[in-house]
């Protein structure tokens, strides 16, 4: 038998507690959130290292990222103020502090870090119901 450890199949999605291992549709860049099915599931994670069109890659979903200001904002949003994503294509979508299709996290603060929305992914993050 084929030693296949630290391996994930190529031909559909494998996912943990903390990531996901999928074929990229599309190129992605580090630090991109990346939802596979983006019409039909919640599935999401984000990329850490850059992956290529066709190639498989690993997506966590557990960690804080930090992302641009959802368009709009004006101010830091206070620590704990929910975090919503919704998906315009795998590897596109916007985000938003009122209202979107997946719940990603809350917001949190990171010493250094300044002009950056960062975020901790939750463990719970799914499809939202609002």
């Amino acid at each position: 038998m084929a030693d296949t450890f630290g391996q994930a199949p190529a031909s559909r999605i494998q996912a943990d507690s903390s990531r996901f291992y999928a074929v990229a549709v599309a190129d992605v860049a580090p630090n991109t959130i990346y939802c596979p099915a983006f019409s039909t599931s919640g599935l999401f994670g984000v990329a850490e290292l850059p992956i290529q069109s066709g190639q498989l890659g690993a997506f966590s979903r557990a960690g804080v990222f930090a992302f641009d200001y959802p368009e709009g904002t004006t101010e830091d949003p206070a620590v704990g103020t929910p975090v919503y994503y919704t998906p315009s294509s795998a590897t596109e979508g916007a985000l938003s502090l009122a209202s979107g299709s997946i719940f990603i996290g809350y917001v949190v603060k990171v010493p250094d870090i300044s002009g950056r929305l960062c975020v901790m992914i939750a463990p719970d993050a799914k499809v939202a119901t609002n």
